[in-house]
């Protein structure tokens, strides 16, 4: 793989990251519209849903710190040492961006309500 791979992965992980909570509150925001009744519930799945988002995104900033802080010291010891990413860097990432859509698809509102 790519050098920029690199920087794909770090765009979309700031991009995902930084989108994600907006919309789970415009996505649970349009549940309160279309079923006033069920406001708690849709209300409870935006908490909870933002609070996993946090702590997943604390625990991808702890692994990517920690990466990165064994590649800097492992490329000041050896300086010809020219890092790459793996097919795990790649499967952490793809997890990430997976579980930030399954959040914001679990607020959606179900199209079966709307009939309601």
């Amino acid at each position: 793989m790519d050098e920029i791979t690199y920087q794909l992965l770090g765009w979309g992980f700031l991009f995902a990251a930084a989108l994600t909570p907006v919309l789970i509150i415009i996505r649970s925001m349009e549940g309160y519209r279309l079923v006033k009744q069920e406001i708690e519930t849709f209300r409870f799945k935006a908490v909870a849903a933002i609070f996993i988002w946090l702590c997943l995104t604390m625990a991808m900033l702890l692994i990517l710190g920690f990466i990165a802080y064994v590649t800097s010291h492992a490329m000041s010891i050896e300086p010809s040492l020219k890092p790459h990413p793996t097919l795990d860097y790649v499967g952490l990432h793809s997890a990430y961006f997976s579980v930030c859509y399954l959040l914001v698809s679990w607020v959606s509102p179900r199209k079966s309500r709307k009939a309601l």
